[in-house]
Parts: C-alpha cells; sequence; structure tokens
C-alpha cells in the first residue's frame, strides 16, 4: 500500500510539474510583449529596459522559469498586467463568485441527473 501511494505521489508530482512547464511555455509563446501593456509607443527605450528589468524579462527564459517555479508554489503569482494590482487580490476577490456558480451549477445538475435517471429507469 505504500508503494502504490509513494508510486502515485510522484506521478502526481510530475503530472503537476509538467503542466506547469507547458504553462509557462505557452505564456512565453503569446504573442506581443508583455512591456507593451505598460507603454506608449513613443516611449524611450531606456524606459521600456527598465520596466523589462523590472518584471525579470530581461532575463534568460531558463532564469525565469527558475523564478517563476518557486514563486508560483509560494503563492506569489505576480502583478497582473491588465490591472496593475498583485494577481492574488484579484483571485481573492473573485474566487467566491466562481465557488457559488460551480455549487449551482454542481446541484443543479445532480437534481436533473438524479431526475432522469429515474424517469429512464
Amino acid at each position: 500500500m505504500i508503494k502504490f501511494l509513494c508510486k502515485r505521489l510522484l506521478q502526481s508530482v510530475l503530472i503537476i510539474w509538467g503542466v506547469l512547464t507547458v504553462v509557462f511555455i505557452l505564456i512565453h509563446l503569446a504573442p506581443g510583449d508583455p512591456t507593451s501593456i505598460y507603454i506608449r509607443p513613443d516611449i524611450d527605450p531606456k524606459i521600456v529596459q527598465d520596466i523589462r528589468h523590472n518584471l525579470g524579462l530581461d532575463l534568460p527564459l531558463w532564469k525565469q522559469y527558475l523564478v517563476w517555479i518557486p514563486h508560483f508554489f509560494m503563492g506569489d503569482f505576480g502583478v497582473s498586467f491588465v490591472h496593475h494590482r498583485p494577481v492574488t487580490d484579484i483571485l481573492r476577490e473573485t474566487i467566491p463568485n466562481t465557488l457559488q456558480l460551480t455549487l449551482v451549477v454542481f446541484v443543479s445538475q445532480f437534481i436533473i441527473g438524479i431526475l432522469l435517471g429515474i424517469y429512464l429507469a
């Protein structure tokens, strides 16, 4: 039993690492530069360079990944490029509504499933 649990735990860790790696790659494959959200096109290139440095975008991709992974596991998701606020604050505001919607859908689907099961039996 312990061997089975250890095997499953290792598989879970590898799957989480794989998903995080794919997410990181997809984020960096997205077209455009995140600094373009912060700046106007006519801005001084020195300011653009400073913004890229502050966001850590001037680092090589592998260094960005090595910085991103520990921050992710510590719950530091950074600052939203759109709202200019910490992502954790945005999540804290939106999670209750998401959970409420999920609960309503789950209960309604459960009731519909039971009723259909009784009807079709």
